[in-house]
């Protein structure tokens, strides 16, 4: 079992901003909601989604391609008190048991705002908080067209593009 701290955001949200908290908490990966998944709960969104949101020209994180939902399990007595990693001290098997009864690898804990609102996800197996902490960073350019970056060496963030010249974004 695994603790992420990913940025929160509301559906509502742009995608600019989005990509700015990204930056900022150095992620992979948002949580949006409440209201944006099955039942009104939270979605994982991977930087691929929302680069992708980017690249089409979307406006808001509401208009993303549906992302995987995470159960709200911040009200279930395993994880009361859960507000960020280095605070937990509940029983790991109570959590893990809350999760396999919800048939989940991840769901969402606890949300925290320390400047930068962000939401505790707990995951089922580490190799899962592994595959969005390490998901390969994807480039976008920042010109009208939105050229993505696919060949090697990858870009990084405020490389120029090489179709247009404008600045790439990666996250």
């Amino acid at each position: 079992m695994t603790f992420l701290q990913l940025p929160l955001l509301k559906p509502t949200d742009t995608i600019l901003l989005a990509l700015d908290y990204m930056q900022k908490a150095n992620a992979r990966a948002i949580v949006v909601g409440p209201g944006q998944g099955k039942d009104g709960a939270y979605v994982l969104q991977m930087n691929t989604a929302v680069m992708k949101g980017y690249q089409k020209k979307r406006q808001f994180l509401s208009q993303l391609e549906p992302g995987m939902p995470l159960p709200d399990m911040s009200r279930h007595p395993a994880f009361q008190g859960l507000k960020r990693v280095l605070d937990y001290s509940g029983p790991e098997k109570a959590v893990e048991d809350a999760l396999d009864i919800r048939n989940t690898a991840y769901a969402f804990g606890a949300a925290e705002n320390t400047g930068l609102p962000l939401a505790t996800v707990v995951t089922r197996h580490e190799t899962y908080a592994g595959q969005i902490q390490s998901a390969d960073k994807v480039c976008v350019c920042d010109g009208p067209s939105h050229h993505s970056d696919k060949t090697p060496p990858p870009a990084h963030d405020g490389d120029n593009c090489k179709d247009c010249g404008h600045k790439y974004i990666c996250r």
